[in-house]
């Protein structure tokens, strides 16, 4: 099992970088699950859900005795219980950050060497380039101009920290941040994925007996 899990603010285009990646590694040969995570997702549910994915691989169909290696892509996941906890929910860091932990407890129950194949990308851009994206579904759509700012430069650094959280123990070069602006425009998709596939270095465990078939 891989992971790759994407975070940042809104309208940064975390959904189209998501499909871009799954594309990728489907054609690696990776068995893509992609979720989008929303405010009402139950992210206890979603962990468990995680690990059962995980003892259920892809059998191929061509030949059953080979399996083709599941890659999990979330779009969004618990690490905007950080951001958004104790914004509009009254709830402080410290909470948010038990909460985390306690989510991801199934996962952590895996073998330690199984975290070598967990990436954490945080999507980034300049505030105004996020406002200017805005698509009235965001937070901070209806708010004056000057409001807007301020807020979306406080998720953005709500971010930052969230990734400091580190619930799964993960090394530095597990932590990706990707800039997506550039001169006040999305800057190529393909530059923006080929940064990110060309920082993720999956790993084949000991342990592990699935083989990849193209």
């Amino acid at each position: 099992m891989k992971i790759i899990i994407l975070e940042g603010v809104d309208n940064l285009g975390k959904s189209t970088v998501a499909r871009a990646l799954a594309d990728f590694y489907a054609k690696e040969g990776y068995g893509v699950v992609s979720i989008h995570c929303v405010a009402k997702t139950d992210f206890d549910r979603l962990a468990r859900d995680i690990c059962e994915m995980e003892s259920n691989e892809y059998w191929s169909v061509e030949n059953g005795s080979f399996k083709n290696e599941t890659l999990l892509i979330l779009d969004r996941s618990w690490k905007d219980e950080y951001v958004y906890g104790p914004i509009y929910r009254g709830k402080t860091k410290g909470e948010m950050i038990r909460r985390i932990h306690d989510i991801v407890v199934p996962i952590r129950k895996k073998p330690v060497d199984w975290r070598a194949n967990i990436y954490e990308i945080l999507l980034e851009s300049d505030p105004d380039f996020a406002i200017g994206n805005d698509d009235d579904k965001s937070y901070y759509s209806g708010m004056e101009y000057d409001d807007k700012v301020n807020r979306v430069e406080y998720e953005m650094s709500m971010f930052r920290e969230a990734m400091s959280v580190n619930e799964f123990f993960l090394d530095d070069d597990h932590k990706i941040n990707v800039k997506v602006d550039h001169d006040g425009k999305f800057r190529p998709l393909s530059d923006i994925t080929g940064q990110i596939t060309g920082r993720i270095k999956f790993k084949k465990l000991q342990d592990d007996t699935v083989s990849r078939t193209a």
